[in-house]
């Protein structure tokens, strides 16, 4: 089986999922490793004995467990699949050099003016809090057709897991969030900033 880092986000539902479907046990990680399971074994990874209509099994599983928080959560447990997969296909940490490569590299695509907002991992990273980052997660403000294309690309090219998400996805952010987002840096036509600090911390 392929190792991956404990770092990657959602290895540890992973895990677990790969430890109760080696035991037959019907688990929200299970469940949530069984829907994934195609794309896992693609990546090296070997999924023993994937349960059965895993998609309609967790959503129920969770309808029990929280009406209406079920929704919800079964959208936030796929976008932590769907991360580690990402993650795990890209093989490569974002470090300061390389996310500042991709700052460049995207101002270069953009032929108007924008905003780039970081959070989480990318902002501990350019702020020296830490070395590196699985995920680099932005917003777009606004969100430019041209750029939305070259992501992807840039992705391969930087070997690098871009992410469209920040606070505002999770929570509510308090009006005025984008005048207190801390400056990085212009290029070009686009001006980065660290999303604002206080609702980075409170967001999931």
């Amino acid at each position: 089986m392929v190792p991956w880092s404990p770092e990657l986000p959602g290895a540890d539902l992973v895990t677990a999922g790969l430890a109760d479907l080696e035991h037959g046990v019907e688990s929200v990680p299970a469940l949530l490793v069984s829907i994934g399971a195609p794309r896992l074994e693609a990546l090296g990874v070997r999924v023993p004995r994937a349960m059965p209509d895993p998609e309609r099994s967790l959503y129920e599983r969770l309808r029990r467990d929280d009406a209406d928080g079920a929704h919800s959560r079964y959208n936030a447990l796929v976008r932590r699949l769907v991360s580690f997969e990402r993650a795990l296909a890209c093989g490569q940490l974002g470090d300061a050099d390389r996310i500042r490569r991709f700052m460049t590299a995207l101002a270069a695509e953009s032929r108007e003016d924008g905003r780039v907002y970081f959070t989480g991992g990318a902002t501990a990273v350019l702020l020296a809090w830490r070395d590196s980052t699985i995920d680099v997660d932005l917003r777009l403000v606004p969100e430019q057709d041209l750029l939305l294309r070259a992501i992807p690309r840039l992705k391969e090219v930087l070997q690098l897991n871009v992410e469209l998400a920040s606070p505002a996805d999770f929570i509510p952010v308090l009006p005025g969030w984008e005048e207190r987002s801390p400056f990085i840096t212009r290029l070009g036509h686009l001006s980065f900033h660290h999303f604002e600090l206080p609702a980075q911390v409170l967001a999931p």
